[in-house]
């Protein structure tokens, strides 16, 4: 299955609208979730949603 960035970064945009500067903090826990299940893909995906959130954030931008 390949995840193309649109898709990482309407997840990101999603979870800025739904918590806000904890965003960062539930993508981590998604991908610590995936990590314990030994999801090592699903993992890879949410760290990426994780780092498009962070660069949305510093940007100060929710569009992409």
């Amino acid at each position: 299955m390949t995840i193309i960035e649109r898709d990482i970064y309407g997840a990101a945009h999603f979870l800025i609208e739904k918590h806000g500067e904890d965003a960062e903090i539930e993508a981590a826990q998604r991908a610590d979730h995936f990590l314990e299940q030994g999801d090592h893909d699903g993992k890879n995906v949410w760290l990426r949603v994780m780092r498009a959130i962070t660069e949305m954030q510093a940007e100060g931008s929710t569009r992409h």
